[in-house]
């Protein structure tokens, strides 16, 4: 089991890539600065205090910052890496 993982891994990283979005979700501004160290959050040129949203580069879903896994193109991304697990074998 722990190849079929490496193979989404792999597949995952080819296919999509989960990306910050560094945009005010109350004004839109792009002007955001994170804040502080240990927390994801941002600050725009506004003083609105926000957490970054994550994007599909794929297909443009949006999730909250700590979504890593796209719910749309991860069934791809298995179905292929159980192709080339069994291919394998």
């Amino acid at each position: 089991m722990d190849d079929l993982l490496y193979f989404r891994t792999q597949v995952r990283n080819k296919t999509y890539k989960m990306r910050y979005n560094w945009v005010c979700k109350i004004c839109g501004s792009k002007t955001t600065h994170m804040i502080g160290s240990d927390s994801l959050q941002q600050r725009c040129s506004q003083r609105h205090i926000s957490t970054p949203t994550r994007i599909c580069t794929k297909c443009g879903y949006i999730g909250d910052a700590n979504t890593i896994i796209c719910p749309n193109c991860e069934p791809e991304v298995t179905e292929i890496a159980k192709k080339l697990f069994e291919a394998q074998k």
